[in-house]
């Protein structure tokens, strides 16, 4: 899954792109809001795939056709920034598995074992997000319009309370130490997180205008899973 930097970025570029009057902190928020699962109390494998609005082994279009009903069915209330955010968070985390997760996973490393690719894997992703968060220079920006957020449930998924835990303990975390870049792979290479961000916005903006089943057929479908590695 792609990490906190990509998802704020992401988010506010359709905003940004869509000229939409969504307020940022709910837009910021609700871009962490799915992950927020991980404050519910006896959570599991299959809600966390409920509140990231997918099924184990469907295909892709059909994500995006949840994605779909969700939008429609939440986003003309009075949480409407708050769900778009949440919509976006899960379709860039359906591209970041697609277009970058799924290839180290399985093929970049092929001689290490599962358990050390998922540690260079995780590394990779905290030290080029937190290269993105220095390079796009509005890092301080969105952490502040993330802290200004104000939680609100969206029935049915998140209740406000674990939404404003996962939103103090990400704010927490991005302070952290990030890690030393010197240690990278190579693979999260900033080039590619740029493109991949511009894929993801547009990817979100389309969704968002024209529907994101348009969005499936006419970008994500006929944009190659390995494209951005070239």
């Amino acid at each position: 899954m792609a990490w906190l930097m990509v998802h704020l970025t992401v988010s506010r570029n359709t905003a940004v792109s869509l000229d939409a009057d969504w307020q940022m902190p709910d837009l910021m928020t609700g871009s962490i809001a799915p992950d927020s699962v991980h404050e519910h109390p006896g959570w599991d494998r299959r809600m966390k795939n409920r509140f990231h609005l997918r099924r184990v082994h469907e295909p892709l279009g059909r994500r995006f056709h949840r994605a779909q009903l969700f939008w429609e069915r939440f986003g003309s209330s009075n949480i409407d920034g708050l769900v778009a955010g949440w919509v976006s968070h899960v379709v860039t985390d359906w591209l970041w598995t697609r277009h970058f997760a799924r290839y180290f996973l399985t093929e970049f490393l092929p001689s290490v074992d599962r358990t050390e690719l998922v540690r260079l894997w995780n590394h990779e992703c905290k030290v080029s997000d937190a290269a993105l968060g220095e390079a796009n220079g509005i890092r301080i920006e969105l952490l502040e319009d993330l802290r200004n957020g104000r939680p609100k449930a969206i029935p049915g998924y998140a209740d406000s309370q674990a939404i404003e835990r996962w939103r103090v303990g990400s704010l927490a975390r991005e302070y952290e130490d990030r890690g030393n870049p010197s240690d990278q792979v190579g693979y999260l290479t900033k080039e590619r997180i740029q493109r991949f961000i511009e894929l993801a916005t547009s990817v979100c903006a389309m969704g968002f205008d024209a529907g994101f089943c348009d969005a499936y057929e006419s970008i994500v479908a006929r944009t190659d899973a390995n494209a951005l590695l070239h």
